[in-house]
């Protein structure tokens, strides 16, 4: 079992932002209240259901005010879409309210419209993002920018906590290459067990290009929900599992495929790791790139199965399936 345990949450769904926003804070509330190590939310633009954070920072500023010890994390900034010194700018601000808890994780964007609408050139998306990453490093490192301007405040130490959302064995080794760590995103429908073989790979490829004096980190995402049992499961999350079949068709469709995926070929796809506890053990326990990994993040769909039902499921991986694992609050795997 990696040594740290980690929460992420799509802002995602209908609901009114307000209650969406308070309810997100007492989950992560909660999280460090059961022993999680971490929480990550991810930034998505203009208000589309599987997301409706633009600005991940503000918010976790907001958490760092009601916590103490949890890491508060990205999963990911839009790097190519932000400025990268205005960025380093509002990272160092929340990394100084947190007493130095914030983990910056960084990715180059999926959807052409996002850029679009932004201002920027979705065919530029690579060189954006490589750009991007040289100015934020250097400005998080201190160094004098063309104009021999410094970016102030200095978060002492944030430029070892950037990550980069990968998902190939070579991605891996350019974050490597680069002094960032890696996030390992959660499989798409269809060939599950090659992707996580991919990210098995992309985990030992990035070990063993690293060669920072800091110690490189992997987290790895993987959507979990425990429950009394499969059936119960699939029943609490009727509305999620409806919802991500549709989006796998959808995607599928576009790629030129059948688009006739149903909810048990999703299911059977092993994307979601979801029934009894001893269900989601095993599923966790057959995937090679857990034990590779330095953090397990814990995820729960864009919609979800509602607030009190994702406070149950937390409770349930931080006392159930994490420690059968072999986690252990703190860091301390047994």
């Amino acid at each position: 079992m990696p040594e740290r345990l980690g929460f992420f949450t799509y802002l995602g769904g209908t609901g009114d932002p307000a209650r969406v926003l308070a309810e997100t804070t007492e989950l992560f509330v909660a999280a460090e209240e059961l022993g999680f190590d971490s929480v990550w939310v991810a930034q998505h633009h203009f208000g589309h259901i599987v997301g409706r954070l633009p600005s991940p920072l503000p918010f976790l500023a907001s958490v760092a005010a009601r916590t103490r010890r949890i890491r508060l994390g990205t999963a990911v900034v839009i790097l190519p879409t932000e400025h990268p010194v205005r960025l380093a700018e509002d990272a160092a601000v929340v990394d100084l309210l947190s007493g130095g808890r914030l983990e910056l994780g960084l990715g180059s964007g999926t959807d052409p419209a996002v850029f679009t609408a932004l201002g920027y050139d979705p065919d530029q998306r690579r060189e954006l993002m490589r750009d991007g990453l040289r100015t934020l490093l250097a400005s998080l490192r201190g160094e004098p920018l063309p104009t021999g301007d410094v970016v102030y405040p200095t978060a002492s130490g944030l430029d070892r906590r950037v990550w980069q959302g990968v998902f190939l064995p070579e991605r891996a080794r350019e974050a490597a290459a680069a002094g960032t760590h890696v996030l390992l995103p959660r499989a798409l429908p269809g060939d599950s067990r090659l992707a996580e073989r991919q990210q098995a790979d992309a985990s030992i490829a990035f070990r063993e290009a690293w060669a920072w004096p800091w110690p490189g980190r992997v987290a790895l995402s993987r959507p979990v929900y425990p429950s009394a049992d499969l059936p119960t499961a699939r029943c609490e999350l009727a509305e999620e599992l409806t919802f991500q079949v549709a989006q796998a068709n959808r995607i599928s469709a576009r790629a030129g495929g059948a688009g006739t995926l149903t909810e048990q070929d999703f299911l059977d796809s092993g994307v979601f790791h979801i029934g009894s506890v001893e269900d989601v053990v095993t599923g966790l326990r057959a995937d090679p790139a857990v034990p590779l990994a330095d953090e397990l993040i814990c995820q729960v769909g864009h919609i979800g199965p509602g607030h009190e039902r994702t406070l149950r499921m937390l409770e349930l991986v931080a006392t159930q399936v994490a420690p059968a694992l072999g986690w252990r609050p703190g860091g301390r795997p047994s």
